[in-house]
């Protein structure tokens, strides 16, 4: 590379690839080390959760790092909360407040500006994560499911896509560094300081259902805790978060 990046990361740059999750995850299985990232200016066939397409013009980011924590793997889904909590404090450097929406996106003023998208390789009994993100820096797609918007379009000063990856790289390796120290206590708190809709009502969309309720916060490893009309509190492991407004 002719710039330098935060130290520990190896950065493995592309004009174009399918997909960075993809190429990380074939440099995850030949042995690239842990904070190996891939990072390409477009993607031909990005995805998002549940397999959604993401488009990925020039003028976004699009990185995928390869993780290897030491962790046990019931442990690794707290990296979704590390890697957008890492990302939000990145985008804060230029100038705009961002809040996280459970399980794994970035908003900026209620509108969707971040994906992650986290991948698991199995290799000799350990687990790899590749973390992806895709943020839009410089443009955004219609909004379709939900309200979109990108960095430039809600006042951001100064952001390119180098100098977000960099500040990215920066955090996120802060964060992984406190995580194998501290544990996951610091990270949900810093994502619950930041999060959307705590105590406020949410739906969440599962396969078979949808629920209404509150958004009562996050237990110690990352579930959702949702308190029904009734009072009880139903933990939710996985499935979709709407705020009435986006309905």
């Amino acid at each position: 590379m002719t710039r330098g990046w935060p130290r520990g990361w190896i950065v493995e740059a592309h004009e174009r690839v399918g997909s960075t999750n993809d190429v990380a995850r074939a440099r995850a299985r030949e042995g690239a080390p842990d904070r190996t990232i891939v990072w390409s200016h477009e993607q031909d066939a990005g995805r998002g959760r549940r397999g959604r397409g993401w488009l990925s013009p020039p003028g976004n980011l699009y990185c995928s790092a390869v993780l290897r924590p030491s962790v046990p793997s019931a442990r690794v889904g707290e990296l979704t909360f590390l890697v957008a909590t890492a990302m939000a404090d990145a985008i804060a450097r230029f100038g705009i407040e961002p809040r996280v929406k459970w399980p794994n996106d970035v908003l900026v003023g209620g509108a969707k500006l971040v994906g992650i998208l986290l991948e698991a390789e199995h290799d000799a009994g350990s687990a790899t994560i590749v973390a992806g993100t895709g943020v839009n820096v410089a443009h955004h797609p219609p909004p379709e499911l939900y309200p979109v918007t990108s960095m430039l379009a809600a006042g951001a000063r100064g952001a390119t896509v180098e100098a977000l990856l960099s500040a990215y790289l920066e955090s996120l390796g802060g964060w992984l560094d406190r995580w194998a120290t501290d544990g996951f206590d610091p990270v949900r708190r810093a994502w619950l300081a930041r999060a959307a809709g705590v105590g406020a009502p949410i739906r969440v969309r599962l396969p078979r259902e949808e629920i209404d309720g509150i958004f009562g916060g996050l237990d110690e490893d990352g579930t959702l805790l949702l308190t029904l009309p009734g009072g009880a509190v139903r933990p939710v492991r996985s499935g979709e978060v709407f705020f009435p407004e986006s309905r």
